[in-house]
């Protein structure tokens, strides 16, 4: 079972969000959002966090605040 908190449809491919709300999120935290990732062939995904920004292979990290600004 692959579970993800959102599914954005982009250009008709899935973008998976998932929202992590805590200081510090790893990549085993997001282990449903890689599992969907590899089930629907997903070039990219967010993880919505506290505080974090970056990007980690296919994951982007985005502060709430940021990923709230762009709606």
């Amino acid at each position: 079972m692959c579970k993800v908190d959102l599914i954005i449809d982009l250009f008709q491919k899935p973008l998976p969000i998932d929202v992590k709300y805590r200081g510090n999120v790893t990549l085993s935290d997001l282990k449903g959002l890689r599992k969907f990732n590899d089930k629907f062939k997903s070039k990219v995904s967010i993880a919505v966090t506290k505080n974090q920004l970056g990007v980690h292979d296919d994951i982007v990290f985005i502060p709430l605040w940021m990923y709230l600004l762009m709606g």
